[in-house]
């Protein structure tokens, strides 16, 4: 099959016709016909022999028994190393295919699922489809870490980091609730003056105040990110709302958000971050999507 000319369009009806949107292809033309399973086995082949993408240290792909793939992604965060465990499943029968991203799991477990990338051919007309349904749910792992690391830095202070741990707060006591703990925390910032220590911090860090919330833009290995802080100094809390690249700050963007409880005598922290259920088809997976899609009719011509 020649590579064919491809042009996606986000933000579509799905061709499932469930009412759902997705990106999607205009009918694809192809050159000297097509062939479904050659097409699957082109991307499995682009997925083990990609390259290292930006942010990345290291990338890997190990081919299972039952035919599926565990690729692991890493990347130095804060010198922090954090890997990602996709699992990577065909459905050859039924034209589908789904990437299942499990951050700082080896053994891929479903509690720790973060989000389903989808890619799907349809035949008549011949046309793609991908969408990435992110996971609600509390995380209290590994990926938390960098951002706490360079907080205690900048605090001047030391204090053990111990993800996965049980609740502190009382009203969590008997469930099976968990966080991130930091501390006991020593230093010159304490339990009475953290809050108004963030507050400097934030100036520090470029943060404006706007509508009783601190607003910045938080530059990561491959994408930046906006985010939106409040201090419920009531509450000894701090929270952080992730819009991902949306600068306006759109309630539909809102990707997570990481509460951060001063416990005292002694101080410590605890963490954690509550990611939102989201379908994502707009842009940014447009953009995903074509880049991956280019490669694998590459391995086809």
């Amino acid at each position: 099959m020649g590579a064919p000319t491809v042009t996606w369009q986000a933000q579509t009806d799905s061709p499932a016709g469930d009412g759902k949107k997705a990106v999607v292809t205009e009918p694809i033309e192809p050159t000297d016909g097509f062939d479904a399973a050659q097409f699957w086995e082109a991307f499995l082949k682009t997925c083990k022999e990609r390259k290292k993408m930006p942010g990345e240290t290291d990338y890997s792909v190990t081919e299972n028994p039952d035919g599926t793939l565990t690729a692991v992604s890493t990347c130095d965060r804060a010198g922090q190393s954090i890997s990602t465990y996709t699992h990577i499943v065909v459905d050859r029968e039924n034209n589908r295919s789904m990437m299942k991203a499990y951050p700082t799991d080896p053994k891929m477990e479903d509690g720790n699922l973060e989000s389903v990338s989808h890619l799907n051919l349809y035949t008549e007309p011949l046309r793609l489809e991908w969408y990435v349904e992110e996971q609600a749910g509390r995380k209290s792992n590994e990926t938390l870490v960098p951002r706490l690391t360079k907080l205690l830095e900048r605090m001047g202070a030391s204090g053990e980091i111990q993800t996965n741990q049980p609740s502190l707060l009382k009203k969590n006591e008997g469930t099976d609730k968990l966080s991130v703990i930091v501390g006991p925390i020593k230093g010159p910032v304490n339990g009475q003056n953290f809050l108004e220590w963030t507050k400097t911090d934030l100036e520090s860090l470029g943060a404006k105040l706007q509508d009783g919330a601190y607003v910045m833009e938080i530059k990561g290995p491959a994408a930046t990110t906006m985010a939106k802080i409040t201090l419920n100094e009531e509450r000894n809390l701090v929270i952080m709302e992730d819009y991902g690249p949306n600068k306006q700050f759109a309630p539909h963007a809102l990707r997570s958000t990481t509460y951060t409880k001063v416990v005292r005598n002694p101080f410590r922290l605890e963490v954690f971050r509550q990611n939102r259920q989201r379908r994502l088809t707009g842009e940014g997976q447009k953009a995903a999507v074509t880049e991956l899609a280019d490669r694998i009719f590459s391995n086809l011509a």
